[in-house]
């Protein structure tokens, strides 16, 4: 018998952290900051190492929650600007963020 091992596709957003780490020289766990501007990312995958993420920006992508988001409770700003966030429901993920003080939101169908 031929064992395969079965491995799920990484999302974009998973696969352009694992880039940015890689360059950087540093692991997730010692992200303070982090870029993913224009990638085309749908959906929040890959944070769950980021324990000390202050700064996210996660602009013109096509993300529609905020869901993922919870588990950086270190974040201070977050932009989220010209994404596809539509409901006010969908940002329900952020109350989780203790010390977040800087939102952006700007150009989404809310």
């Amino acid at each position: 018998r031929e064992l395969r091992r079965v491995v799920a596709p990484l999302s974009e957003m998973e696969g352009a952290i694992i880039r940015k780490c890689r360059r950087a020289g540093v692991a997730l766990d010692e992200l303070e900051s982090l870029v993913l501007v224009g990638l085309g990312i749908d959906r929040v995958a890959g944070l769950e190492g980021a324990a000390r993420l202050k700064r996210l920006y996660i602009s013109c992508n096509r993300l529609r929650s905020c869901q993922g988001l919870e588990m950086c409770a270190a974040l201070e700003a977050l932009d989220l600007a010209n994404n596809e966030l539509a409901r006010f429901d969908d940002l329900v993920p952020l109350r989780s963020l203790p010390s977040l003080t800087r939102l952006s939101l700007e150009r989404n169908p809310l």
